[in-house]
């Protein structure tokens, strides 16, 4: 019986024309291994495979191209052969999605770090240093030429000249533990002999603001010891960012702001990401994903926290910076920082500093009504490389950003160097409570209709 039906069934196949078939080139483990197009020839004992039926539906779901029969040879059961596009690995282990699935929004990660950004399912760079941000849509580039202070913007010629004294060592040590500080100067260390080295305490003040101040200098100088000796615990480990962050930079911090608690605050923002809103327009090849840095300073008074949230009652927006992180809410931020460690990037450094200040720039732009021409503020942001410091400026131009950067200001090695530290960052502070709080409350905290 089952030879009638086997002739039966060879009477009914009609055998195909012979076409030009193209094979597709692919690695495979057994050497005769082919992909068969077309109807095949039955098996050659039907009997080794009773539960195949030449007249059966293919069930749903069978992903294979052939079963396998008892005796262990294939079967084809004429499933169309699918030519659709496999994932393609590339050589740092990450794979892209066939241009079907590839997400459209610009910046889609994969989990290996590289991206994918629009239809073309071709992995693009990330942000790696400055001559990436000159394919930007606004560009960001570097300037080296500023030589004199009046190149600079007026709104920080009087920053400028204090920054310029913390670097020759000028009004660094508090008078009170002048003597405790000069014993323990290494043999590098500038010796802070001279009367213009001390500063009294009320330096710092600032009228309307925070019209007298006071802390104490002796912890202080006890903190700076600590700060220096994990700086080089940090270094001989070999510790990663955020030991870094912990253990010296957020202590710095700490001892560099305590005469302006209330007024101006600090907080680490790593896991602060860009409102996508805000993120800034890639170029051909690039991609400038939500960057985000490691601290910010921020101005944390009453008045200010206030008019930020009336600025925001009648506006779409529920965030006054370019981030819905919490503490950045209500808090304008008037200084970023990024930190990287010893053997870290500075370029890399400044380009996702670049790229979180472009995108707050937006953001102050919207709030100001600014449409044209560059914001008529600017912002000073950090890098910190291991233990050394130093000072750039972002300046708002009508078709460009430039960064300026000034030498290091100093390393928390040194016990001098720290104190330079503490002096520059409070000079920001005070930069941050008279400039930049004036500018935000008369342009970009002004009640409006839009965002």
């Amino acid at each position: 019986m089952h030879t009638n039906s086997i002739e039966s069934w060879l009477n009914q196949v009609v055998t195909p024309e012979p076409v030009q078939q193209r094979f597709l080139t692919r690695k495979r483990k057994a050497s005769d291994a082919r992909i068969v197009m077309g109807v095949s020839s039955p098996p050659h004992s039907i009997a080794s495979a009773p539960d195949y039926d030449p007249d059966a539906t293919p069930r749903a779901g069978d992903s294979s191209k052939r079963r396998k029969a008892e005796d262990g040879r294939m079967i084809n059961v004429g499933v169309s052969l699918d030519l659709r596009q496999a994932n393609a690995t590339y050589d740092d282990g990450t794979t892209s999605l066939p241009r079907s699935a590839t997400s459209s929004t610009t910046g889609g990660s994969t989990a290996g770090g590289s991206t994918t950004g629009g239809k073309s399912g071709r992995p693009k760079r990330r942000v790696k240093d400055m001559g990436d941000l000159e394919l930007a849509e606004k560009p960001v580039r570097q300037v080296t030429n500023l030589k004199r202070e009046e190149e600079y913007p007026k709104d920080v010629w009087a920053l400028l000249k204090n920054v310029r004294k913390v670097r020759r060592g000028i009004g660094i040590l508090p008078m009170p533990v002048a003597d405790q500080a000069r014993k323990l100067l290494s043999v590098v260390d500038d010796l802070l002999e001279e009367d213009n080295n001390l500063y009294d305490k009320n330096i710092w003040a600032v009228p309307g603001i925070s019209d007298s101040i006071s802390w104490d200098t002796d912890f202080e100088l006890k903190m700076l010891e600590k700060v220096v000796e994990r700086t080089e615990t940090c270094i001989a480990e070999n510790v990663s960012e955020p030991s870094w962050n912990s253990r010296v930079h957020e202590a710095l911090l700490d001892v560099a702001l305590e005469p302006f608690k209330g007024v101006v605050g600090h907080w680490d923002v790593t896991k602060a990401v860009i409102d996508k809103d805000y993120v800034p327009q890639h170029g051909p090849g690039i991609d400038l994903q939500s960057k985000m840095v490691d601290f910010c300073l921020t101005l944390t008074d009453n008045d200010i926290i206030h008019a930020a949230k009336e600025r925001l009652r009648p506006s779409n927006r529920r965030m006054i910076n370019h981030t819905e992180y919490q503490a950045l809410r209500f808090r304008p931020i008037a200084i970023s920082i990024e930190t990287k460690t010893p053997d870290g990037s500075s370029q890399e450094a400044r380009a996702q500093l670049s790229v979180w200040t472009t995108a707050y720039i937006a953001r102050l732009r919207e709030l100001a009504g600014t449409s044209t021409g560059g914001l008529d503020i600017t912002l000073p942001i950090l890098t910190v490389r291991g233990g050394q410091w130093e000072l750039s400026f972002i300046i708002d131009k009508a078709d460009a950003i430039e960064m300026v950067t000034l030498p290091p200001i100093g390393d928390t090695r040194s016990i001098v160097d720290c104190y330079k530290v503490v002096a520059l960052i409070r000079w920001l502070a005070v930069w941050s409570v008279t400039v930049f709080r004036k500018w935000m409350m008369d342009k970009a905290l002004v009640r409006r209709t839009v965002p």
